[in-house]
């Protein structure tokens, strides 16, 4: 639930349309979570015990802009009351220790374009962008930038 909260409020600037819906409705199923969360490639932050924010990482992965393996931060969520506090900042730093220490030259990811709080985010942490890639939904393509840093 928690990934798809934060994925309406981030993406959904003009409703919920059936592309959107069924795009949430497959990446964030209870079974691909679970799956995630059993891989191991799922990290969370809490408050009191509560789900507040959630990074998940793919490895490996190639880059496909400078198509070097390493492992790719593929989603940073967090919820909107705690933005601004540290949360994300430290899902980051966990992300990178988790590369760092497979060895990865480098860490990437994916933002969109459109979401240039994101995009500051990551620039205030060293990432720099490479280019774009689209980002393709069911009919709908979206610009995504893509962000790496050096490990």
């Amino acid at each position: 639930m928690l990934l798809q909260h934060v994925y309406i409020d981030t993406y959904g600037l003009e409703g919920v349309s059936p592309e959107f819906a069924n795009f949430m409705s497959t990446r964030f199923s209870v079974e691909r979570i679970n799956f995630l969360i059993a891989a191991a490639v799922l990290t969370v932050a809490t408050f009191r015990e509560n789900l507040i924010g959630a990074a998940e990482i793919v490895r490996p992965a190639r880059c496909p802009l400078n198509r070097l393996s390493g492992t790719e931060s593929s989603k940073l969520y967090v919820l909107e009351r705690f933005c601004g506090q540290g949360v994300g900042y430290a899902l980051l730093r966990c992300v990178e220790a988790l590369a760092a220490a497979d060895g990865d030259p480098q860490l990437w990811l994916e933002v969109w374009s459109r979401n240039p709080r994101a995009v500051a985010f990551y620039e205030r942490q060293g990432y720099r962008a490479l280019g774009t890639v689209p980002f393709r939904m069911e009919v709908n393509c979206y610009e995504n930038l893509v962000l790496a840093k050096a490990l």
